[in-house]
C-alpha cells in the first residue's frame, strides 16, 4: 500500500507540476500527498529570472505515513487539491508555530528509532505526534467556521499531547477556555462522545498499538497510556476489546495460549 506524505515549508520555495503548468510552494504551506500520488518538486536555479541566491533554497521537514483507520477523516480537503492527489494548505502564524513544534518533534522521534534505542517506543511517539500533525491541520481547515469549533479542537489537541498523563475533564475544559458542563455539550455535539470517552479511545487505540508491536509489559504500557493501576487498566482494557492485554496480545501474534 502507498504510503502518505506530509511535508510543511520551512523556509525558500519550490515548485511543483501539475496539469497546465506548475504551483509554487512556499514558507508556511502544508503539503498533503495522497498515497500514490505523482509529485515533482522543483527548486529553482541561482540563474533563474527574478530569484536570488539566497531564495535559490528549499527548507522542509516531511513525514511519510501509512494512514491508521480513524484517521481518513482529518485527510481529505478536496477544496484545496492543487494537483490530482495533492493538497495545499496556507497556515495561519500561528497554526505556523504549532506545526513546526509537533513535525519537529515527529522528526526527533523517528531520528531516535533510527538508532536502535527503543525503536518501538519511538515508532510509538512518531505516530502520535503525526496523529496531532493532522488534528492542526484539520482545525486550521475546519475550525475557524465557528468559536465552538475551535474549542473542541483544542481540547482534541489537549488530549492527544497528554493522554498519558492523568488527566481530568475539569484541565480538560480549563485548557479550552470554557466550563465543564459546556465542553461537555461542545464536544458531544461535534464528536458524538464525551470527553473522557474519546480520552479513554485514544488510550486503547495507542495501548493496542503498543501490545501489537512492542515488548513492554502489559503494565508498563498501561502506564505509558495513562493508567497507574495497572489492575484498573487491564479491567479498562477487556471491557473495550473483550480480551485482558495479555491475551490481546497473544492473539495479535498468533501465539499459543
Amino acid at each position: 500500500m502507498s504510503l502518505w506524505a506530509l511535508g510543511l515549508t520551512l523556509g525558500g520555495h519550490c515548485y511543483t507540476r501539475r496539469r497546465g503548468g506548475e504551483f509554487e510552494v512556499l514558507p508556511g504551506d502544508l503539503l498533503l500527498a495522497r498515497g500514490g500520488a505523482c509529485h515533482n518538486w522543483r527548486v529553482p536555479a541561482q540563474a533563474e529570472a527574478g530569484h536570488a541566491a539566497s531564495e535559490s533554497h528549499w527548507e522542509t521537514v516531511w513525514a511519510l505515513f501509512q494512514p491508521r483507520p480513524h484517521w481518513h477523516e482529518w485527510l481529505h480537503y478536496p477544496q484545496a487539491e492543487v494537483a490530482p492527489g495533492i493538497m495545499r494548505h496556507h497556515l495561519s502564524d500561528a497554526a505556523f508555530r504549532r506545526m513546526r513544534v509537533v513535525l519537529g518533534a515527529a522528526l526527533r522521534a523517528f531520528q531516535s528509532g533510527d538508532s536502535g534505542d527503543m525503536p518501538a517506543r519511538s515508532w510509538f511517539w512518531f505516530m502520535l505526534h503525526l496523529e496531532r500533525a493532522l488534528l492542526l491541520l484539520w482545525e486550521e481547515c475546519h475550525g475557524e467556521r465557528e468559536a465552538a469549533d475551535r474549542r473542541v479542537a483544542a481540547a482534541c489537541e489537549f488530549i492527544h499531547a497528554h493522554f498519558s498523563e492523568p488527566l481530568t475533564l475539569a484541565q480538560i475544559a480549563a485548557h479550552s477556555h470554557i466550563s465543564v458542563a459546556h465542553l461537555s455539550k461542545l464536544f458531544a455535539e461535534h464528536t458524538g462522545q464525551a470527553p473522557i470517552t474519546y480520552l479513554e479511545a485514544l488510550r486503547m487505540r495507542h495501548a493496542a498499538d503498543l501490545l501489537e508491536h512492542s515488548f513492554y509489559p502489559a503494565g508498563q504500557v498501561g502506564t505509558i497510556c495513562g493508567y497507574e493501576d495497572p489492575s484498573y487498566f487491564t479491567k479498562r482494557f477487556r471491557k473495550a476489546t473483550g480480551r485482558t492485554p495479555r491475551e490481546f496480545r497473544r492473539e495479535r501474534r498468533g501465539e499459543a495460549m
